[in-house]
């Protein structure tokens, strides 16, 4: 069994405290901030970049799980002193699901993983059942960064469905960078934010202010929304939360 694991991703340290894996966390990146416990617990990196080779020498982990991303330093860290390396990489709503469940059975928390998709699974069907009454589906346009504008895709089209909404992007891909042409085409109802790293401060006037956007629907009409980004970028149990909060901005703002 592990017992020092090093989780380099915000996803994977939810997903251990999930499973009742904290006690065997031993260290987290600069950017893991969910659950409070989280503070009491040594950092190391930012997720994406890691630099210090001392630092993950004086951790001593026996598992590093990665999402998404493998440093190159931690890859040959990893590799030069025979550690195990897991990294993820869902790109859709079911691959998350099959994320926690992989993780269940590397750390002999299977019954563990089992509960927290199906709670995961539980709160979402429930939104979809919402969401299956609202009359018109409005498009969603959901952007995960701001510079240069991206939309959303890997799982999150998949929740923006579950929530009633049109997606821009479909599911199983990379989020991509777009034009003002390619959303003037599309021409969202709303438009919903969750740049990452922005927290709930992703900018509605940056996007009223956006040259070539100003004729899109979402713009004329303020329909702009920001959603907390670690909500719908992570990977984890949140999701579903964030899957209701997109919900209830679509159902309140849809026939509107």
């Amino acid at each position: 069994m592990y017992t020092r694991i090093l989780s380099l991703a915000p996803s994977n340290t939810e997903i251990l405290f999930a499973l009742g894996a904290k006690d065997r966390l031993i260290g987290i990146t600069n950017l893991c901030d969910y659950p409070q416990d989280t503070s009491l617990y040594p950092r190391i990196g930012n997720w994406i970049h890691e630099n210090d080779p001392a630092g993950l020498s004086v951790l001593e982990p026996d598992l590093i799980l990665t999402s998404m991303s493998i440093p190159t330093v931690v890859q040959e860290w990893a590799n030069t002193h025979n550690i195990e390396l897991v990294n993820y990489v869902p790109q859709t709503l079911e691959n998350v699901y099959e994320s926690i469940f992989e993780i269940g059975q590397l750390i002999d928390t299977v019954e563990e993983s089992h509960h927290v998709v199906h709670e995961m699974r539980q709160e979402i069907v429930l939104i979809e059942e919402y969401a299956a009454k609202l009359g018109r589906r409005p498009r969603v346009y959901t952007e995960e960064h701001n510079n240069p504008p991206t939309v959303s895709a890997n799982w999150i089209p998949n929740l923006v469905q579950i929530a009633g909404g049109i997606p821009m992007a479909k599911p199983g891909i990379s989020s991509y960078v777009v034009t003002p042409e390619q959303v003037a085409e599309f021409d969202p109802d709303i438009i919903i934010l969750h740049w990452s790293g922005f927290g709930e401060q992703s900018q509605i006037d940056e996007i009223t202010h956006r040259k070539g956007w100003e004729h899109v629907r979402a713009v004329r009409e303020k329909k702009i929304f920001t959603i907390h980004g670690s909500l719908l970028n992570r990977p984890g149990p949140r999701l579903a939360h964030g899957v209701k909060r997109a919900h209830e901005l679509i159902a309140a703002h849809s026939e509107k």
